[in-house]
């Protein structure tokens, strides 16, 4: 049984985290801040590809084009639906509704807003929510329950494909994610008490987590290395890292790091994970930066 007595201190907790997030969007505003944090993320980011590139001299000569294409127009849109699920899903726990359009729209500007060096999407949904007449406490407490719900699974996702690679760290990954999505689902079932909606956030992430590994496999194919589905799902827990790291714009070579060296330990070369990462984040980002340009002529509002 999970002791629930620290729940009376959440409210307090929230409302500091919030006040950092506030700091954070203050601190945002510093252009000094904002390159420095841009400028150690591009070269790590640059780094990574350049050594890359050493190992495999000729892996992007003969780059598949069709498998990018299916991420970028299939599998990107898919995710971005996804996220929007999500966002509804957490309206509801807060017994606030938004239609679909409204999550989506949410999910859009989420994804351009992590381009800045502090956690964007999740301040994008705390002031939607807040606009719906959500505390801010109340938002980000909702928020942080479905971040942690997506770590459990998302890690317990790979850890399990893991096993078969590497027993050891295959069970710390899959030991650690069961924790954190009981932990998450035990807590948010203890405060909202609504086992529905809580189930359909778990299932929206694992459904997000097995298009995290196809769109994986299919970046990976693209650079013309068969890999099978279970090598692309270990290396899928790479995007929940990224995602994780606000203070990186996009969490920018996180989640390549990652992704490499979870490649090491399955016995894939690193550069092959690295740089199957960077396919997914280009798809990602031509994706978005087109229908965040599309957007502001929608006339509906968020």
């Amino acid at each position: 049984m999970v002791d629930f007595t620290a729940e009376k201190y959440a409210p307090t907790l929230a409302l500091r985290v919030s006040g950092l997030i506030d700091r954070g969007l203050a601190l945002s505003k510093n252009q000094t801040v904002k390159r420095i944090a841009f400028a150690l993320a591009a070269v790590a980011f640059g780094a990574g590809l350049i050594a890359s590139y050493i190992v495999t001299p000729d892996l992007l000569d003969n780059i598949s084009w069709t498998p990018f294409f299916v991420v970028m127009f299939v599998a990107v849109p898919l995710s971005i639906v996804l996220s929007a699920l999500e966002m509804m899903l957490t309206g509801r726990l807060l017994a606030q509704d938004f239609s679909f359009n409204q999550a989506i729209k949410i999910s859009i500007l989420g994804g351009a807003a992590n381009m800045l060096p502090l956690p964007g999407g999740t301040v994008v949904r705390i002031a939607a929510l807040r606009e719906k007449g959500t505390a801010v406490a109340n938002g980000l407490r909702a928020t942080i329950v479905v971040g942690i719900i997506w770590l459990g699974v998302a890690f317990s996702f790979s850890g399990i494909w893991l096993l078969g690679f590497s027993a050891l760290a295959g069970l710390v990954m899959l030991v650690s994610g069961a924790a954190a999505l009981a932990f998450g689902f035990l807590y948010g079932l203890k405060t909202y008490s609504n086992p529905g909606v809580l189930s359909q956030i778990t299932a929206v992430k694992l459904t997000a987590s097995v298009l995290e590994a196809i769109q994986i496999m299919l970046c990976l194919q693209a650079l013309g290395i068969s890999a099978g589905f279970a090598v692309a799902a270990t290396l899928s827990a790479s995007g929940v890292a990224g995602s994780a790291v606000s203070i990186v714009p996009a969490g920018l070579g996180v989640r390549e790091v990652v992704s490499a060296t979870l490649a090491s330990i399955i016995g894939l070369s690193a550069a092959y994970g690295f740089l199957a990462a960077s396919l997914n984040r280009v798809a990602g980002l031509v994706v978005l930066c087109a229908l965040a340009l599309i957007l502001p002529f929608h006339k509906q509002k968020v």
